[in-house]
């Protein structure tokens, strides 16, 4: 079994099964020998090794996804808890020093390249132990691996110390964040702001400073996905250090309207967070809001003209409002589209002396996705996705929601289907711009939101959504909203809308 490990493949069915009855074995055995103990945590960091790449996060989104979606979690929990257990069982403080000095030292010279990456693969596993004990004598080990130019590593060395809060290491993950910022890398400061969502930030420390200029600047990021990431690490920062920047960076977004450069996402994201900190509506209004602020600095009571202002989208799809001008449409193009929809969409005309019938599925997706793309505001953007055997997209590029746009787009969408399977991932990847070697186009990549629509069980499953959204996520920034139709369902589009922070509804 080791030795599948040190090949770098994974575990067989059978394997798995006997690394459980081994486990259950060690955890039952007499106390073993110091020198013993250690060759049993040194088998088990082996068994660390075949999934050694699945935990780069840093490396590109398709690729990790697609080689993540059927990873074998299970020996490596195994594995972990055994090693705890056999720690906690021998001497310690003993066993985290021969962890820390044996496999957390300088990286290793060049040389043979499997000795290289068993090494690493004991070291990343050390890493996550060492992490889950969390004992204080260990983390000056952990902040030197941070450091490491090793990015899978350092990764992994930061997330074992993310939620683990003393002083030291409260004021290292700021001073990271601070770093990470200060460099633009929103991705990994992101990241690290997930280190006070249960513990204050230290704000009196020069760092805590340096990271709200920083996060200002952010806010009015030409990148939109950056702004996103700034309003995820805004939660620890007090209200007098970020509000004004909140402020004059929803003035700058709508000043872009007029440059076409302004995204409805962006200035609803900003605006949620001033709404959560004051507890009022005032839209997207900067002058309001500012009069507002102006008057609690100074203890004064809040105007009284404040009224509620939604920035969501008027018409629905599908009973979902999306707060998004850049919008790409996902739609199930299969043969099971063909059945009546029996929901209240509008019957279809037939031949004098026929009695109307039901549209089918198909065909009222594409009557809500026409009737709410006329219902979009000026300067709104979309595409149409279809799938069923696999995947074709009308336009690769967004364009404008003119009425020679609608035609045509419903034009192309009628010719899709229904008919065929349900290959809703080639779907989902067309509608990110991946492409069939998993590169994902970032310039070609402008919608914030997708919206898809299936109606039953897919080809793949939903095995894949979770492994795959925990890095297209945080990665691409981009929500997704769901409609099922019909009652089946493979849970495949209620995880997307969880995962990205979308809606999920369903039409029976």
């Amino acid at each position: 079994m080791v030795a599948a490990h040190r090949g770098g493949r994974a575990l067989t069915s059978e394997q798995v099964g006997a690394l459980d009855h081994a486990m259950q074995c060690l955890e039952l055995a007499e106390p073993l020998t110091q020198e013993r103990r250690q060759r049993v945590l040194v088998s088990l960091l082996d068994a660390f090794h075949f999934e050694q790449e699945q935990h780069d996060l840093e490396h590109d989104l398709p690729q990790h996804a697609k080689k993540s979606a059927d990873r074998p979690s299970k020996p490596r929990q195994l594995a972990l808890r055994t090693a705890l257990v056999q720690l906690e069982r021998g001497d310690p403080p003993s066993l985290d020093r021969w962890l820390t000095q044996d496999y957390l030292g300088e990286d290793p010279p060049e040389g043979d390249k499997v000795k290289d990456r068993l090494s690493k693969a004991r070291s990343l596993a050390a890493i996550q132990i060492l992490g889950a004990r969390r004992q204080d004598v260990t983390a000056p080990a952990l902040f030197e691996c941070a450091a490491r130019s090793d990015p899978q590593v350092a990764r992994l060395a930061l997330e074992a110390l993310i939620s683990w809060h003393t002083p030291t290491i409260d004021r290292f993950v700021l001073a990271r964040m601070q770093r990470s910022s200060a460099g633009g890398d929103w991705r990994q400061a992101q990241r690290l702001a997930r280190h006070f969502a249960d513990a204050p930030l230290p704000l009196q420390e020069p760092d805590a400073t340096a990271f709200v200029q920083h996060c200002r600047k952010g806010l009015i990021d030409d990148d939109w996905r950056n702004v996103v990431r700034v309003v995820d690490c805004l939660d620890g920062l007090p209200d007098e250090w970020i509000i004004p920047g909140l402020i004059e960076s929803l003035a700058v977004w709508i000043h872009r309207r007029g440059e076409s450069r302004s995204r409805l996402r962006i200035e609803t994201e900003i605006i949620a967070e001033l709404e959560h900190r004051s507890g009022r509506s005032m839209g997207p209004h900067p002058e309001r809001w500012g009069i507002w602020w102006s008057a609690k600095r100074r203890g004064l009571a809040a105007s009284a003209d404040a009224q509620p202002a939604q920035l969501t989208t008027r018409t629905t799809f599908f009973g979902i409002r999306p707060t998004s001008d850049r919008i790409c449409f996902v739609l199930d193009a299969s043969g099971s589209m063909a059945q009546d929809f029996e929901g209240q969409g509008q019957p279809r005309s037939e031949a004098p002396g026929k009695r109307a019938r039901l549209p089918s599925r198909y065909e009222e997706a594409m009557n809500q996705m026409e009737a709410f793309l006329r219902g979009l505001g000026p300067g709104a953007r979309f595409r149409v996705v279809c799938f069923n055997d696999g995947a074709n997209a009308w336009r690769r590029e967004l364009v404008p929601v003119t009425e020679q746009a609608l035609q045509e787009a419903r034009s192309w969408t009628a010719r899709q289907g229904p008919g065929g399977g349900t290959m809703l991932r080639d779907g989902i990847e067309s509608g990110l711009h991946i492409d069939s070697n998993g590169e994902l186009d970032w310039e070609a990549l402008e919608a914030d939101t997708l919206i898809v629509l299936c109606d039953g069980e897919t080809a793949e499953g939903s095995g894949w959504v979770e492994p795959f959204f925990e890095v297209a996520g945080p990665l691409t920034c981009v929500t997704v909203h769901a409609v099922q139709i019909g009652g089946s369902s493979d849970g495949s589009l209620e995880q997307m809308a969880r995962l990205t922070g979308g809606d999920y509804v369903q039409v029976r």
